[in-house]
């Protein structure tokens, strides 16, 4: 009777043994593969978030008539888009002032008819071709975005079309807890200024 008590012990024991070890086998193994995985999600380049932005253009500048020539007629019509090569001015010498790239004209600073341009004389303009827009980033995600950094941006009125952006500037001043980041992308003409868009970092 003792004899298969002390049996049965040994067996008991020799179980709780083998279940402690694949217990830990297994426990182990499954730590490594979680800690591989944080370890992957730490690696990432970036945090993925999404912002609302409206659409601005990436350049806004004064386009100057040719001082000297008489202008003759305005040829286009303000906030509408010229293509670049486009006429916008005629002088009355038949020369042109034509579009350096795709643009829209924002307000005209022409002399009287057949009068002489002179330096005050220009168009105010905004480029078409290349666009941007500006958002604010709360300080504890900044570390993840960085001046050349690629961004999709899904433009909302066109059935979250997406293009490729790239950030262009970051503010040095924290505003409220925020930095504003600045992206440019291109537009693949269809893109129109003041519509809305999500920027995914």
């Amino acid at each position: 009777m003792k004899d298969k008590f002390d049996f049965k012990i040994l067996i008991i024991i020799i179980l709780v043994i083998i279940f402690s070890i694949l217990c830990y086998l297994y426990y182990h193994d499954n730590n490594t593969i979680i800690d591989d995985n944080i370890n992957y999600i730490n690696n990432i380049d970036s945090v993925t978030f999404k912002t609302t932005s409206s659409v601005t253009s990436s350049l806004n500048e004064e386009i100057p008539l040719r001082v000297g020539y008489y202008f003759k007629e305005i040829l286009v019509s303000d906030n509408v888009v010229i293509k670049k090569g486009e006429k916008i001015i005629k002088y009355t010498n038949g020369q042109y002032l034509t579009a350096p790239y795709d643009l829209v004209i924002t307000k005209f600073n022409v002399p009287n008819v057949n009068k002489i341009c002179n330096s005050s004389h220009n168009i105010e303009v905004s480029a078409y071709n290349v666009l941007s827009a500006s958002f604010r980033v709360d300080e504890s995600k900044m570390d993840s975005i960085y001046i050349g950094k690629e961004v999709k941006v899904k433009v909302k009125a066109l059935d979250d079309r997406e293009v490729e952006g790239i950030v262009t500037d970051i503010s040095n001043t924290l505003s409220n807890g925020r930095y504003t980041v600045t992206v440019e992308f291109d537009n693949d003409g269809d893109i129109k200024l003041g519509m809305t868009i999500n920027v995914v970092i």
